[in-house]
C-alpha cells in the first residue's frame, strides 16, 4: 500500500501521524494530570474558605445581635466560588473532616460520563464550629464543589482536541498545497518524457520548481538538444549512405563499362578472326599475344575492382600483406608515381575491424592522390603511439607531394566516409594540405 501512495499523500500520512500522536499525549497527558490538578484546586479551595469563615466569624464577637450578624455573614458567604457554606445548628461543638465522591447531580451538563469517570472528583466537607461569647450556635458546613474544575479542564481538554485537530488539518493543507506547488513541474516532465518516447525530440520544458526540478528540466532540454542533433546526425548519415551507395554502383558501373568492355570487344574481334581462320594483317601468334595481353588487363582491373568491394585475403594473409597487395595493385595500373610503405610488423595482430578501417583509409588515400593530386610520390606510414592521454593509439599518415587541396573545395564522399569510419572507432582524422604544398592526412586510432 506504501508503494502505491503518491508522495504527497507519503508525507501527508508522515507528518499527520506524528502530529496525531503528538496530539494525543498531549491529551492522556491533560486527562492524567486532571485529577490531581482538581484534587489540588479542591484543597486549595476549601482552605481558603475555611480561612476565609473563622476570620469572619472572629468579627463577630463584638455584636449585639448574632444571630442577624450569622445571618447577614451566611448570604455573603453564598458568593464563594468552588465551595458552598451551609449553617447546620448543632449541640456538638463541631465536625470532623469529611471527603467521598462528588455527587454526580451536581455534574455540569457539559461535563460528559466518561470524563467524569476518569477523573473521579472527590468532594471535601470541613464543619467548622460556630462560638460567640462562649455561647455554641453550631456549625458552618464548606463543602467543596469540584465540578467547576472539572468543568475547566474539559474544557481545556476540548480546545485541545478541536484546537489540535484543526491545526493538524491545516498542517496537512498546507502540506499538500507546498508539495503539490513543488511538484507541479513533475506532471510536465513526465509529459516531456512521454513526448520524447515518441520521437519528439523538439520538446521543451521550462524550468520551474525547487532547483532540484529545475536542474532536472534543464538537463532535460540538454538530452532534447542532443536527441535531436543525434537524430539529424542519423537523417544526414542515412542519405550520405545511400548516395555513397549510390555513387559506389555508378563507379562500379563505369569501369565496367569503360574498362571492361573495349577489352572484351577486342577479345571477341581475335576470337572471330581466330575462328575464321583468316587473319588479314597479323600472325596467328601476334593475334593471340595481343588477347593474353588483354586479359591479363582484364584480371588487373577485375582484380581492383574486387578489392574496391572487399579486400582479398586481408583475414588470410594480415593487414600488412593486404597493404603491399594494394600498392604493388596501383604501382602496376600507374608506374608514374612512387609509392612508398612504411609500417610496423605489429599490424598482424590487429582485430578485423581495425584493420580493415585502415585498409580502407589507406586505399581512399592513394585513390584521390592518383585521381586530383597529379603527385610523383606518395609516402603512407603506420606504425604505434600515444596521443595526449597516454593512451595507445594506431597512427596513420598519408603524405603525397601534389598540388593539395584548395580552400573552396569542399569534402566529397570519400573524405566524408574516412571521417565516419574513423568516427565509429572514436578516432581522430585530421586533413593538413596547401596549394603546391601536397596533402597529409593523419588518423589516430584507439588500439584498446
Amino acid at each position: 500500500m506504501w508503494q502505491s501512495m503518491s508522495l504527497r499523500m507519503r508525507l501527508n500520512a508522515l507528518f499527520g501521524s506524528f502530529l496525531l500522536l503528538g496530539l494525543a499525549f498531549s491529551m492522556v497527558f491533560v486527562v492524567a494530570g486532571a485529577s490531581p490538578r482538581v484534587k489540588a484546586e479542591d484543597e486549595s479551595t476549601v482552605r481558603l474558605a475555611r480561612e476565609f469563615v473563622y476570620a469572619s466569624l472572629a468579627s463577630l464577637k463584638q455584636v449585639q445581635n448574632p444571630d442577624e450578624a450569622l445571618s447577614r455573614l451566611m448570604e455573603g458567604f453564598q458568593n464563594l466560588r468552588h465551595v458552598s457554606v451551609i449553617m447546620e445548628r448543632s449541640s456538638q461543638p463541631g465536625q470532623p473532616v469529611r471527603q467521598g465522591p462528588a455527587p454526580d447531580r451536581l455534574r455540569p451538563t457539559s461535563v460528559p460520563h466518561w470524563f467524569a469517570t476518569l477523573v473521579s472528583p472527590i468532594r471535601t466537607i470541613i464543619a467548622v464550629p460556630i462560638e460567640i461569647e462562649g455561647v455554641h450556635y453550631g456549625s458552618i458546613l464548606i463543602a467543596s464543589n469540584p465540578w467547576d474544575e472539572v468543568a475547566e479542564v474539559w474544557e481545556s481538554f476540548l480546545f485541545l482536541a478541536l484546537g489540535g485537530s484543526a491545526l493538524v488539518l491545516f498542517v496537512l493543507l498546507l502540506n499538500s498545497w507546498i508539495v503539490g506547488r513543488a511538484l507541479s513541474p513533475i506532471a510536465s516532465l513526465g509529459h516531456a518524457l512521454e513526448q520524447l518516447s515518441n520521437g519528439a525530440y523538439d520538446e521543451r520544458i521550462m524550468p520551474s520548481g525547487a532547483p532540484e526540478l529545475h536542474m532536472i528540466c534543464t538537463r532535460l532540454n540538454l538530452l532534447s538538444d542532443q536527441l535531436q542533433k543525434t537524430m539529424q546526425d542519423n537523417y544526414i548519415l542515412t542519405e550520405r549512405l545511400i548516395s555513397l551507395q549510390d555513387d559506389e554502383r555508378k563507379e562500379l558501373a563505369r569501369e565496367l563499362h569503360d574498362e571492361f568492355g573495349p577489352y572484351l570487344f577486342a577479345i571477341r574481334a581475335g576470337v572471330n578472326v581466330l575462328r575464321r581462320g583468316e587473319p588479314a594483317s597479323q600472325s596467328q601468334a601476334s593475334i593471340a599475344e595481343d588477347m593474353q595481353k588483354q586479359i591479363d588487363t582484364l584480371q588487373q582491373i577485375n582484380r581492383r575492382v574486387l578489392e574496391r568491394l572487399r579486400p582479398m585475403g586481408l583475414s588470410e594473409l594480415g593487414l600488412m600483406e593486404s597493404l603491399r597487395s594494394l600498392i604493388g595493385l596501383w604501382r602496376a595500373t600507374h608506374p608514374q608515381i612512387e609509392v612508398y610503405l612504411n609500417a610496423s610488423a605489429m599490424i598482424d595482430g590487429l582485430d578485423e575491424r581495425l584493420a580493415l578501417t585502415i585498409y580502407r583509409l589507406v586505399q581512399e588515400s592513394l585513390t584521390n592522390v592518383f585521381r586530383h593530386a597529379d603527385a610523383s610520390r606518395v609516402d603512407v606510414s603506420l606504425y604505434p603511439a600515444q596521443d595526449q592521454q597516454a593512451n595507445r593509439i594506431l597512427q596513420l599518415e598519408v603524405r603525397d607531394n601534389g598540388i593539395g587541396l584548395a580552400d573552396t573545395v569542399r569534402e566529397g564522399f570519400g573524405l566524408i566516409g574516412m571521417r565516419e569510419r574513423v568516427q565509429a572507432l572514436r578516432g581522430k582524422l585530421k586533413i593538413t594540405t596547401g596549394a603546391a604544398q601536397g596533402t597529409l592526412i593523419v588518423a589516430e586510432l584507439p588500439m584498446a
